[in-house]
């Protein structure tokens, strides 16, 4: 029964580390994706791409009329160089927010694929507990070991909302000061006498 506990943990082990990889890839990915999302709401930064076609189209055709008519005086040839590297230099910078834009959707694939891991690697390791503290329950039945409320208690809590844990905490808390107030009353009755 050790060995099974043994195997148990370990693979509960193995699924930490793997869930605690993923939420450092989540965070990266999330931060990133964030960035993006500022960085391309302005109208500017927007890729349009009817508009990056329409520069395609305009520098094939100012190219391929560069390389293909014979009577090009040398003012002319070098002002559709210019006109050439201008619109390469617009189209590039269309091309590369619309880059982004592709890199800013993947991003949102990748966060919601390492959620859904994230959930799925959490509700593997409850199951897992679950099955851990029934073996620990078989062991001490085995030998003899008497469970007190106070390990039923410590599986109750682990499985417990934080909302339970605060209402806990809140009646301890006011349980203390109930009993500073009597013990404060008593020591004025001595007083008094």
């Amino acid at each position: 029964m050790k060995l099974e506990i043994d195997v148990i943990r370990k693979r509960r082990d193995k699924l930490i580390s793997e869930m605690k990889s993923h939420r450092r890839m989540i965070n990266y990915k999330q931060q990133e994706y964030t960035a993006l999302s500022k960085f391309l709401e302005t109208e500017a930064n927007k890729p349009n791409q009817n508009e990056i076609i329409r520069l395609k189209k305009q520098k094939n055709r100012l190219e391929f009329k560069l390389s293909t008519e014979p009577r090009l005086t040398l003012d002319m040839e070098r002002e559709l160089i210019r006109k050439i590297n201008d619109i390469s230099s617009e189209l590039n910078t269309k091309l590369r927010y619309a880059g982004l834009e592709k890199k800013f959707n993947l991003l949102e694939g990748d966060v919601k694929r390492f959620s859904s891991k994230i959930e799925e690697i959490s509700n593997t390791i409850k199951e897992i507990n679950k099955q851990t503290d029934e073996l620990y329950s078989k062991l001490k039945a085995l030998l003899g070991i008497k469970e007190d409320n106070r390990s039923s208690m410590r599986s109750i809590n682990r499985f417990s909302n934080s909302e339970h844990k605060k209402k806990h905490i809140v009646q301890e808390q006011e349980i203390n000061l109930k009993d500073i107030a009597i013990i404060t009353r008593k020591n004025k009755d001595k007083d008094d006498n």
